[in-house]
C-alpha cells in the first residue's frame, strides 16, 4: 500500500471523527457515560480500542485487515485527541468541554498530528 493511501485511510476517519464527537457534544452536552459509578471520558475508552487494534498494524495480517485498522487507528486517535488537552488543562467539567483552551488545544493538536503524520509517510520507505 501506497503512503498517500496510508495516510488518507488514517486521516479521513481521524478528521471526521473530531467532527462528529465535538457535534454531539455540542447538541448533547451534558451525555457522560458512568461504569461502577465513575465517569468514563472518551479519552480512555478511545485508548482501551487504540491498544486493542494496534496489532492488526504491527503483526503481519492480510492487507484487509490492516487497511481496517487504519481506519480504526484514525478513529481512536482521534477520540483519544478529542479530550487531551480537556483532561489536562481544563477543570474537566461538561463546561470546560466547549473552552477556548480545549477547543483550539484540540484543533492545534490535530494539526501537529496530521503534519508529523503526513511528514513520517514522505520520508518512510
Amino acid at each position: 500500500m501506497r503512503n498517500s493511501h496510508i495516510f488518507f485511510r488514517f486521516s479521513i476517519p481521524f478528521i471526521l471523527t473530531l467532527i462528529f464527537l465535538r457535534l454531539t457534544l455540542f447538541f448533547f452536552p451534558n451525555a457522560n457515560v458512568y461504569f461502577l459509578g465513575q465517569n468514563i471520558h472518551h479519552f480512555y475508552t478511545g485508548t482501551f480500542f487504540l491498544l486493542l487494534t494496534l496489532p492488526f498494524l504491527i503483526f503481519n495480517f492480510l492487507p484487509k485487515t490492516k487497511k481496517i485498522a487504519l481506519i480504526l487507528t484514525g478513529i481512536f486517535v482521534a477520540v483519544i485527541l478529542d479530550e487531551f488537552v480537556y483532561l489536562i488543562f481544563t477543570k474537566g467539567t461538561d463546561q470546560s468541554y466547549f473552552t477556548f483552551t480545549s477547543f483550539y488545544g484540540m484543533i492545534f493538536f490535530a494539526i501537529f498530528i496530521l503534519i508529523y503524520y503526513l511528514l513520517l509517510s514522505k520520508f518512510s520507505s
